[in-house]
């Protein structure tokens, strides 16, 4: 049949199939292809123009028949194949073996061959889409999310609050803790000492120690004040450079400010996470040091409810910043790909860039960051499923699983870590040259090994070393 249409070529074979039904090639193939243009013709103009727009999709026809006497069971099932949705596989002698979709088809039957049935077949190709694909903003999802999760958790201290105004003991005890939480807030913010403005912030928190008295017996203005020190803190990595890092001049490049700013969120971010960090342990201390004896229930009860919202608020703060900390690690491997082009930085950028440690570097410290926090998280959502709070259980729950999404999702991007063992005493720059090729970010490779010094580094020491570092 193929060599009687004159379809005549040495070693190729006249059958082909479409998601696995077999037919027989049969008189033509055709391609058509070409450019996307668009004509420019104006009215009573001799002259016109185009543009294009780019290649267009090569579209292939083909005739192809099927043959024998049970025809009318094997034109069904390829008229089934045809008609199926989704891309399928064509294997054809001529073009191959192709992912395609069926643009037409036609079959015809004729009186006079009641053993054949023919398809004219058009198919285009499945698998040369160059549209963009979505992709979630897991980091704008979970800061909505921060958003909510903190409101449930101050809301649930105002609803939650039994008045204790009248019982001496209580009210003391309380005025006390409350006291000392300030305190641990403001131990915590001291060590970032990075922001111009810091002491107008802490003004606004010691504010809180001078209306204690009043406070404990306003529920509403308490959960207020705190949730306005943690919303604070949260916006801290979204100031403009010259408060982050005040005095900085951009003198030089184009790309100057935004590397400052990236790598002064870097900066922040970093200490942010630190400080909600060392802020959870000062008031867990606290907590533990506090003695309820002789508190009524009530008493008993404001003072976990209280602890309960500031703790797990500074644990909020804390996983958000980790979410910044792998913005600005994603953001930094695209720099550090394109440094070479701009060789030529800032003296202000330079010295930043070789100060500021991300605490996400690679994979696996991602992995371990959301294990740490998913932990922290469970314990918060179990603690407040306990004391029959729900609705900020759910609100928890709802922010480990977009955190979990945004950090795993989002970490593969980052370099694998792999070990290696220096084979005698000698620098950190030759250790990390001999292993990656390259010793430009020797400063990091020592930052992140806790290298003493970088000069002199013991043969037989395990290092840690970041792939394309």
């Amino acid at each position: 049949m193929r060599d009687a249409t004159g379809l005549k070529k040495s070693g190729v074979a006249g059958q082909g199939t479409f998601r696995g039904v077999p037919f027989l090639v049969y008189r033509e193939q055709r391609q058509r292809g070409g450019r996307r243009l668009v004509k420019r013709e104006y009215p009573l103009r001799d002259t016109g123009s185009s543009d294009d727009l780019g290649r267009k999709l090569r579209e292939r026809t083909f005739t192809a028949i099927v043959l024998g006497d049970d025809r009318d069971s094997q034109r069904d099932a390829l008229i089934a194949a045809l008609e199926a949705p989704g891309a399928g596989e064509l294997n054809h002698p001529e073009f191959g073996v192709l992912q395609v979709r069926i643009d037409s088809y036609e079959c015809r039957c004729t009186a006079e061959e009641t053993r054949i049935a023919e398809f004219t077949i058009s198919v285009i190709p499945a698998d040369e889409s160059s549209a963009p694909e979505s992709e979630k903003d897991t980091a704008a999802l979970l800061a909505n999310q921060g958003d909510g999760t903190l409101s449930s958790l101050f809301a649930s201290l105002k609803s939650g609050w039994q008045d204790v105004a009248d019982v001496l003991r209580d009210a003391g005890t309380i005025m006390d803790s409350v006291s000392g939480m300030i305190d641990d807030a403001e131990n915590a913010i001291n060590d970032l000492g990075v922001i111009a403005d810091i002491t107008a912030f802490l003004s606004s928190v010691s504010a809180m120690r001078a209306e204690i008295s009043g406070v404990i017996s306003a529920p509403g203005r308490m959960a207020a004040r705190f949730g306005s020190l943690f919303e604070g803190l949260r916006q801290m990595a979204s100031m403009p450079v010259d408060v982050l890092l005040p005095g900085v001049k951009n003198t030089l490049g184009a790309d100057a400010p935004g590397e400052l700013l990236h790598q002064a969120k870097s900066l922040v971010s970093g200490r942010v996470y630190r400080a909600t960090n060392r802020m959870q342990t000062l008031l867990n201390r606290r907590v533990a040091d506090i003695n309820t004896d002789g508190l009524t229930a009530a008493g008993k009860h404001n003072m976990a409810l209280l602890t309960q919202a500031v703790t797990q608020a500074a644990l909020i703060v804390q996983a958000e910043m980790s979410s910044t900390q792998l913005t600005c690690a994603i953001e930094q491997n695209r720099r550090d790909k394109n440094r070479h082009r701009q060789p030529d930085r800032s003296e202000d950028v330079r010295q930043t860039h070789n100060t500021v440690s991300n605490l996400l570097c690679s994979r696996q410290d991602v992995v371990q960051m959301t294990e740490d926090l998913g932990t922290q998280l469970d314990n918060a959502i179990l603690a407040q499923s306990a004391a029959g709070r729900s609705a900020v259980a759910l609100s928890l729950r709802n922010y480990r699983l977009m955190l979990v999404d945004d950090l795993m999702s989002r970490g593969v991007i980052l370099a694998d870590a792999r070990q290696c063992t220096t084979r005698q005493t000698e620098p950190a720059l030759v250790t990390l040259y001999r292993e990656t090729g390259d010793c430009q970010e020797w400063q990091r490779f020592v930052r992140r090994n806790g290298i003493c010094n970088p000069s002199f580094v013991p043969g037989g020491c395990v290092m840690e070393v970041l792939d394309g570092e």
